[in-house]
């Protein structure tokens, strides 16, 4: 049986990151995952923007001794997952190390062959020794360095990886082309009619249009 475990960092709690925590974690409970929430900024992640915490603590949970995953899905705390009967093998086609979603704001981007314009929020990393050494390169390599305090610099350097194919990322990951995986809806309820499965939601200048979709869901699935 595949073992697998969501994880979710989120330094600062509001109502909308508590309520996203609240969805995320029934996900898990009723599809038989772990689920693992983080809020401490480690040490050795000071000298980064807190963005970075989420690649530390991937690694973290993906080398855990006590408990072997076979796959670890990363979500942001501005994301939930709204179809609770779509499991995450469902998005597992193949024998990749990574598994992201495209940027559909992006014209013409299910053209590309490699595209580079990923939405890094959401991703479906495999336990490999792969993915171990490509965490701890984004984490470490001094070539990554402009970057390390910049808001959205993960998913830079993630992109220029794409570009450059550091560590032969094209050969190791799967590029989701249905929208579904992750996107932005107002529409919550035709969202997740139509086979939506992750829900973005937007920056924190809308935490109360946040707010009021999260909490559309729980009223949803009462």
């Amino acid at each position: 049986m595949t073992s697998i475990a969501i994880i979710m960092f989120f330094p600062y709690k509001t109502k909308t990151t508590t309520l996203i925590e609240k969805i995320n974690k029934q996900y898990c409970l009723k599809n038989n995952y772990d689920f693992y929430g983080f809020h401490k900024i480690p040490v050795f992640m000071e000298n980064k923007n807190n963005n970075f915490c989420s690649y530390y603590y991937i690694l973290e949970v993906l080398q855990k001794q006590d408990k072997k995953y076979d796959h670890v899905l990363y979500i942001d705390s501005k994301s939930y997952l709204c179809n609770h009967s779509i499991k995450i093998e469902h998005w597992l086609t193949c024998d990749k190390n990574i598994f992201i979603g495209l940027d559909k704001n992006i014209k013409h981007i299910l053209r590309h062959s490699n595209p580079t314009s990923i939405k890094a929020n959401v991703c479906i990393f495999k336990n490999s020794d792969w993915t171990i050494e490509f965490l701890n390169f984004i984490l470490t390599d001094l070539i990554h360095k402009p970057y390390w305090k910049i808001k959205n610099g993960y998913e830079i350097i993630f992109r220029k990886c794409l570009v450059y194919n550091y560590c032969n990322i094209k050969q190791n990951i799967s590029f989701i082309r249905n929208f579904n995986f992750n996107t932005y809806s107002s529409d919550l309820k035709y969202y997740i009619k139509n086979g939506g499965w992750i829900l973005s939601l937007t920056d924190n200048e809308d935490e109360s249009l946040n707010e009021n979709l999260a909490n559309q869901f729980i009223k949803i699935n009462k």
